[in-house]
């Protein structure tokens, strides 16, 4: 379903208003090329270094290039994304359990819709006003990337979209790099965010192999 401007522009520049919030409007706005092979050694040992306190999310991770170790934190890959890192914003280290107090951002999406689904059934995006339809698209694409199950609203997803439509700030390069992670024992998904990896090594004045 493609929205057409006219009809829909109220929805459309709400959607513009919330992503430029976030200061997500710049995102990949141009291609870089992606190259399968630098990708696939880029993630081939890239672990995460756990978090120095419990149950916080990991902020950086090693790497193995150019016969070197390297570390990739949330400040150098947020001026890879032109973001700054922000320590009181929205953070994620699980995507699929419903957290203490999340459930309540499902009637805030949903509306009447809730009261309609099947007791503990899945929500589906077809059922979220559309301007959240597009965010959404964006989240699953852009930030949180995944392949499977993009028609569904995970616990994460919902998480996300209600700060969004708050406007209360999310740390784009944790949830990004946390993705990332993410990739590595996810035999089911691509390795996601593929351009990035060029740029990184780029910001990390690292030789392309």
């Amino acid at each position: 379903f493609i929205p057409s401007f006219k009809e829909h522009e109220r929805e459309i520049l709400l959607v513009v208003d919330l992503l430029k919030h976030q200061g997500w409007l710049h995102l990949f706005a141009t291609s870089s090329k992606v190259s399968p092979t630098q990708v696939r050694d880029f993630y081939k040992q890239f672990t995460p270094i756990p978090a120095l306190e419990a149950q916080e999310p990991s902020v950086s991770s090693t790497f193995r290039w150019d016969g070197e170790d390297q570390i990739l934190g949330l400040r150098k890959l947020g001026k890879v994304l032109g973001l700054k890192v922000n320590k009181d914003g929205l953070r994620v280290n699980q995507k699929r359990n419903w957290t203490t107090g999340s459930r309540a951002a499902i009637p805030v999406l949903f509306g009447e819709v809730v009261r309609k689904r099947k007791p503990k059934g899945p929500f589906f995006v077809m059922d979220l006003p559309l301007h959240l339809r597009i965010v959404h698209a964006f989240l699953v694409t852009n930030i949180n990337p995944r392949s499977k199950s993009r028609d569904r609203v995970n616990p994460a997803d919902a998480v996300f979209l209600w700060a969004i439509l708050q406007k209360k700030p999310i740390d784009t390069p944790q949830v990004v790099l946390y993705s990332m992670q993410c990739a590595i024992g996810n035999t089911k998904e691509g390795l996601v965010h593929p351009h990035l990896v060029s740029e990184i090594l780029h910001h990390l004045d690292l030789p392309g192999q």
